[in-house]
């Protein structure tokens, strides 16, 4: 799915490749609850890397592997390495080992059933008993067919992952999140303070930041409440840099009740190429995730 966060990992498997020298093409779909462009922090830098993208938008989900069909057949790839264990990226690794006898390998930098809702995968013999037969080809992004494209994502030519706790649980090769440090290196006095200037934040302030897409898994919540309860005169300023996706309405009201105006501040998504001048801004990043700090 390209037009959310999910296109964030596939963009730096991407980039990977490309500084490996070889030649990489950025493949998917659009999910329109979630848009018909790609995901805005990824526009810019794909265009000046002139990474090639070729994408569908799913109009009608019963129409999905046809649509892939027909993607693929324009775009033969000898490697294909899907970013997420979903159905729509499971289809697309089927149908380039069918089409073009592709090697395929899997990431995985989530634990997908997690969203979901759900504890384990499914197996196809399994979700057929479940569903007494193949259920209809909707809600692809669903806990049914998550669970099943978990199971068959271990199916495939390897696994890499994004971490070693989905090592210890999936196997394979770790890459973690990562991005070149020639253009991420420690901002000078001059560069904190231009950063804070160009993004409106006090010269004074003692900052922290949250940089990625705001989810509740991330202790979003938590960092908040932490920043609340320091004495008046204490507080610090929380910026978040990043946009809260639209299932998320209800996560930034709660953040917002937490603290007051001049204890927040939120800057919407950024373009990855200015990702220095964003980690300028920060005193503090705190990395927070279901209750482990990094």
């Amino acid at each position: 799915e390209l037009s959310h966060n999910a296109a964030g990992r596939a963009y730096t498997l991407a980039q990977l490749y490309q500084h490996l020298g070889h030649p990489v093409t950025l493949l998917g779909s659009h999910f329109p609850q979630w848009g018909r462009e790609l995901w805005e922090p990824i526009r810019g830098a794909v265009r000046q890397q002139r990474l090639p993208v070729h994408s569908f938008v799913v109009e009608h989900e019963p129409g999905f592997v046809n649509q892939a069909w027909e993607l693929e057949l324009q775009q033969p790839a000898d490697l294909v390495h899907l970013s997420k264990p979903r159905l729509p990226a499971v289809v697309f690794g089927l149908l380039y080992k069918l089409l073009w006898g592709a090697a395929v390998l899997v990431d995985i930098d989530d634990e997908e059933l997690c969203f979901v809702g759900a504890r384990e995968p499914i197996t196809l013999d399994g979700l057929k008993r479940l569903c007494h037969g193949l259920p209809e080809p909707r809600e692809l992004m669903g806990p049914l067919w998550t669970r099943l494209a978990v199971d068959l994502a271990q199916r495939f030519d390897g696994i890499t992952v994004a971490n070693r706790p989905l090592l210890q649980r999936y196997g394979g090769t770790v890459i973690p999140h990562a991005r070149d440090p020639e253009q991420l290196k420690p901002a000078t006095a001059e560069q904190k303070a231009a950063a804070r200037q160009r993004f409106g934040v006090s010269a004074m302030a003692k900052v922290i930041l949250f940089f990625g897409t705001p989810k509740r898994h991330k202790g979003i919540l938590e960092l908040a409440r932490a920043v609340a309860q320091l004495p008046d005169g204490l507080q610090p300023l929380l910026v978040v840099a990043g946009a809260f996706a639209p299932e998320d309405a209800e996560l930034e009201q709660e953040l917002m009740g937490l603290l007051p105006d001049s204890s927040l501040q939120l800057l919407g998504n950024q373009p990855v190429e200015q990702a220095p001048q964003v980690l300028a801004l920060a005193d503090l990043v705190v990395l927070l995730s279901e209750g482990e700090v990094a």
